[in-house]
């Protein structure tokens, strides 16, 4: 994921769900980033946090691969 994409751009992307779903995941306090609950669809995410869903094993988000010159 790029640093900056909302988080529920990200759970959209990752579980493959519908937007509505994410966004209900999300204002139902069931994701956490870095262990604080998030209710705001509309947050951003960085690099480096952890994500974690409903009661599932946290999901790093992985830092970016150096392109190749």
């Amino acid at each position: 994921p790029e640093s900056g994409q909302t988080i529920a751009a990200f759970l959209r992307t990752k579980m493959n769900i519908p937007w509505s779903q994410a966004k209900t995941l999300v204002e139902s306090g069931q994701v956490r980033i870095n262990g604080q609950k998030i209710t705001d669809p509309a947050t951003r995410i960085k690099i480096g946090k952890i994500i974690q869903i409903g009661a599932s094993r946290p999901t790093a988000i992985p830092k970016a691969k150096p392109k190749p010159a």
